[in-house]
């Protein structure tokens, strides 16, 4: 077996263990009713030779009444399976699409930053809009397609061999043309559809991109750069859509073109037979009465074995993803944490991104309990990754962050994520009410909870103003909401949950000078009792911390108060007058 046709049967028996499977009722309730069709179509051949046979050669009148009926029977049977089998195949999807879009949703939520942040947005949406739909259609349409005519043609094939097994035998010789044809065709739809799907993932990128920066798009007057570039994206994905509909549709040609053969030497051979009085005109006519309808499902046999190729293609995509495991878990003896102080400490730490130069350079530093500690230095200097080892969003390549002398990483994740809180420079706010986001760190809040933390964070006011109050749905991202206001929701949340450990990143300087002194107030409230790390590029911000790292390009350069550094006149204090300069 080659490696290609080793994956495509692990993908398979994979489908069939993990998705179709947990649904074997409706797949028995499946092939059951396409056992119904294709007994019910395999009859009317049958009928046709009685007709033809009784009514017309032999004249039984008796017949003329009971095989209409027979007929009528016959028809309603396969009418009602059609629909059974059609109904569960569909259930079958529907049940399928669902677990494979839960399982993808928390694969993407649990997964590590530096995975999800390492690809673009448009790709993960993709798999949601594209994939997805294209292997649960696949495989629910061919596995009701599939079994349905392959049944209905092994049945047919079954009345051919009754009314003339010499016909029936000369049928036979086509087969290994169809199959050879039909792998064919399956391999060159897999590779279409792998080419296709990777072009759609492309397509989402773009809109996803133009989405996001249509105010940027618009302020630079660049509509007719992005309309050009959207339409060559739509341009090479219509091209992969039609090499994808070529390939498709080229199966069904083929089928006829044997099927004509076929019925070519059918008729030449059965006119031999019947001069040899070696078949009836009765027998003659039930058999091409057969052939007529297994024409139909051998052509659907052939475009429903194109689709499982492209499902296959959607699942290796699928499974890709899927079979990504996080690699911040657990450890097998993780152990509670114990909080007491709350005091963070960073010891010898190294960090690197991918392949790319190292960020911090063995950062040792301290965030004693209950005080303020500020991290300063330029952009690059390592101060978002330190933050973003508290909550283990990543994990350092050496060294150790212990939380009141706890090495997180042996600690439970869920324990260490609990006693933080975190407020940054642009508020994350989900298109919900604004009491949901509020109390997005703590779902069982009371009312009056929600209401008090709002208070303390001087958003009471203007929540209260809002269309619908606290039930007042805040947009995408909350773009229904002022920046201040945003912010002012973020420390409301952060104030809910009560944490002993807030995590500042740059939270006042995106707002105006009215909303910065509100929100600095709010701050200085929530910041109260407890272990505080923040970032602030504007020294202004940081000059009543409890103590001060300096930073500059992954290393610890200075470390003191506002006023022992502004004394040592170093780096820090250069900082400082420049700033204070350019303001």
């Amino acid at each position: 077996m080659s490696a290609a046709n080793a994956i495509r049967y692990h993908i398979v028996v994979r489908v069939l263990r993990e998705y179709l499977r947990p649904q074997y009722k409706l797949l028995l309730l499946t092939i059951a009713a396409n056992l119904f069709v294709a007994g019910s179509t395999a009859l009317l051949p049958w009928l046709v030779n009685l007709s033809i046979d009784g009514i017309f050669e032999r004249s039984q009148k008796h017949l003329l009444y009971l095989l209409p009926l027979a007929v009528l029977g016959a028809m309603m049977m396969k009418s009602l399976s059609t629909y059974v089998a059609r109904m569960s195949a569909g259930n079958i999807n529907l049940r399928m699409s669902a677990q494979l879009e839960r399982e993808l949703s928390g694969n993407l939520i649990r997964s590590d930053l530096a995975r999800i942040t390492a690809a673009h947005s448009g790709q993960f949406l993709s798999r949601f809009m594209n994939d997805i739909p294209v292997l649960c259609q696949s495989m629910s349409l061919s596995l009701l397609n599939i079994t349905q005519h392959l049944l209905t043609v092994i049945a047919l094939y079954g009345s051919m061999l009754y009314l003339s097994w010499r016909l029936g035998l000369l049928m036979t010789l086509l087969v290994p043309f169809i199959v050879y044809f039909l792998a064919r065709k399956g391999r060159r739809a897999q590779n279409a559809s792998n080419a296709r799907l990777a072009e759609s993932a492309s397509f989402s990128v773009r809109v996803t991109e133009i989405l996001h920066a249509l105010r940027v798009i618009k302020a630079y007057g660049r509509e007719n750069y992005e309309i050009d570039r959207a339409a060559d994206a739509v341009a090479r994905l219509k091209r992969r859509d039609y090499i994808s509909m070529r390939v498709r549709n080229a199966a069904a040609p083929l089928i006829e073109a044997i099927a004509g053969i076929g019925v070519a030497g059918i008729i030449f051979y059965g006119g031999v037979l019947h001069f040899n009085s070696q078949l009836t005109l009765a027998e003659f006519t039930g058999f091409i009465a057969a052939l007529m309808l297994v024409y139909q499902p051998l052509r659907g046999l052939a475009g429903q074995h194109v689709l499982l190729h492209e499902g296959l293609a959607a699942a290796e995509r699928i499974f890709t993803l899927l079979d990504k495991k996080p690699r911040l878990l657990d450890d097998a003896d993780a152990r509670a944490l114990h909080i007491k102080g709350a005091e963070i400490r960073f010891e010898n730490i190294r960090f690197h991104y991918s392949d790319n130069e190292p960020v911090l350079h063995g950062v040792n530093l301290t965030a004693a309990a209950g005080k303020t500690t500020a991290l300063v230095g330029a952009s690059g200097s390592g101060k978002s990754t330190l933050l973003n080892f508290v909550p283990r969003l990543f994990d350092p390549d050496e060294g150790k962050v212990m939380l009141d002398g706890q090495d997180i990483r042996h600690a439970r994740l869920s324990d260490v994520r609990d006693c933080i809180a975190v407020v940054t420079q642009q508020p994350i706010l989900f298109d919900d009410s604004v009491r949901a986001n509020i109390a997005y760190g703590k779902p069982d809040a009371s009312d009056a909870e929600i209401e008090a933390a709002a208070r303390e964070a001087s958003a009471h006011d203007f929540i209260k103003a809002l269309p619908e109050g606290y039930e007042t749905r805040v947009g995408e991202g909350g773009q229904l909401l002022s920046g201040g206001q945003r912010q002012a929701v973020a420390i409301a949340r952060a104030m809910l949950k009560d944490a002993p450990i807030l995590l500042l990143d740059e939270a006042t300087a995106s707002l105006d000078s009215v909303w910065e002194e509100r929100v600095r107030v709010s701050l200085s409230k929530l910041m109260r009792s407890r272990t505080v790390l923040v970032i602030a590029h504007r020294l202004a911000t940081v000059a009543d911390a409890d103590y001060i790292y300096v930073l500059d390009k992954g290393r610890i350069v200075e470390e003191g108060s506002h006023a022992q550094l502004m004394a040592k006149g170093g780096y820090y204090a250069n900082l400082a007058r420049a700033q204070f300069m350019s303001e």
